[in-house]
């Protein structure tokens, strides 16, 4: 048998796919949404990090990489709502709503991660009255200018946000950059920041609550500039971690402030946050149909990194889902690759 299913279609996914493909073996994508590319759908900025791809959005590079994948006529299962993965001898059945069980050889495992959302600031108290100023997306802070002359909070200490908080720093009147451990950020990123004059950095510092109040009844704060108040559209792309939907608001930042209380008392207020807090691994699904898969205390999967093969034999688990540490494209792609060629020497033994 030469089957391999492959559950997830982003890049890590469609690697491992393609790679299958070549050695002769018969890769199946099954991919629970409609399309391929994973987070790379939901990334309008240029990635000038994968080699030969200049200049290409993530939607960009997804399509590329699905029309690879259609070119070599690979099988690709869209809307795949899984029912059950039974262990039969050498062999693997899957059920798929809808669909006949199919049996593989091996299972490999590119569930990717999702944004984190709500449940990283829903225990700090407030928030569920101004969770409608947050945004936990990564498309809301391209274009600068529609933060022109307002004063916007970021959270969180990685790439994204230092990214984030640089570019709304272009035209926003002042930017406030609160984490709650040192930076995780590049070094050119955190240099950039530390550059701007209106971009401000608290280093480990906690959230101790969340409120709003009238646009008019201002703090007194040396630092920040006088508001507008002026109405603004924004959009608000928030990640729906269970079916990976975009979803549009807009808020009128002329009738709301948020305030923000730090751990040490300090006080802060804003329009608009973006939360930038990092990813979380969809294992959840693993947990679900193989429990006793072995995964790390922050419940991504644990893989051997030659082979890319989990603590259960015939079962891979690549990109994202697995690599906690250095997740983007090209590592992704690297794992696919790693783990094809360890089915292929599996299934020719």
């Amino acid at each position: 048998m030469k089957a391999v299913a492959i559950i997830g279609g982003g890049p890590a996914g469609m690697s491992c796919a393609l790679w299958c493909k070549l050695y002769g073996l018969e890769p199946v994508i099954i991919e629970r949404t409609s399309e391929l590319g994973g987070l790379q759908n939901l990334n309008c900025k240029t990635n000038a990090w994968v080699l030969g791809l200049l200049d290409h959005s993530g939607p960009e590079i997804a399509k590329l990489y699905q029309q690879h994948i259609e070119e070599k006529k690979i099988p690709i299962i869209y809307d795949a709502k899984l029912e059950s993965i039974e262990r039969q001898a050498e062999k693997f059945q899957i059920k798929l709503r809808g669909q006949e069980a199919q049996n593989f050889a091996a299972i490999v495992w590119a569930t990717g991660t999702r944004i984190r959302g709500h449940e990283s600031l829903s225990s700090i108290p407030g928030f569920e009255k101004i969770k409608e100023l947050i945004s936990f997306a990564p498309l809301d802070g391209v274009n600068p200018e529609l933060y022109a002359g307002k004063t916007i909070a970021v959270l969180g200490g990685g790439d994204n946000a230092y990214q984030s908080a640089c570019l709304i720093a272009r035209a926003a009147k002042r930017v406030y950059l609160i984490h709650r451990s040192q930076a995780r950020a590049q070094q050119q990123l955190i240099n950039q920041a530390i550059e701007l004059k209106n971009l401000t950095i608290y280093h480990h510092s906690e959230i101790r609550s969340l409120s709003t109040k009238p646009s008019d009844a201002r703090l007194a704060h040396p630092e920040q500039p006088e508001l507008t108040g002026a109405s603004m559209r924004i959009a608000r792309d928030e990640y729906n971690a269970a079916d990976e939907a975009l979803e549009a608001d807009s808020v009128d930042l002329s009738q709301k402030l948020t305030l923000l209380i730090l751990q040490d008392g300090q006080k802060i207020e804003t329009e608009y946050i973006f939360a930038r807090l990092g990813y979380l691994p969809n294992s959840e699904i693993i947990t679900q149909f193989m429990p006793e898969l072995e995964l790390d205390s922050t419940n991504y999967v644990k893989v051997d990194p030659y082979t890319m093969q989990t603590s259960l034999a015939g079962v891979y688990a690549i990109g994202d889902l697995s690599d906690p540490i250095n997740p983007c494209v090209p590592t992704a792609v690297a794992s696919g690759t790693v783990a094809a060629r360890d089915i292929e020497k599996l299934l020719s033994s």
